[in-house]
């Protein structure tokens, strides 16, 4: 399945019902936490091609 990423402004993306931004320490953080696989490995890549 393919997800859409919106970029909402540097370093905060949307995804579903989810907002991913990277915090001060330059981790990953998704809200609420992502629990679905598929949808948790088109983050990883996501954010690894970042």
């Amino acid at each position: 399945m393919a997800y859409t990423f919106k970029e909402l402004s540097p370093d905060t993306y949307q995804v579903e019902d989810h907002t991913i931004i990277k915090d001060g320490n330059g981790n990953w953080i998704s809200n609420p936490p992502i629990e679905k696989p598929s949808l948790q490995r088109a983050f990883l890549n996501y954010t690894k091609n970042l």
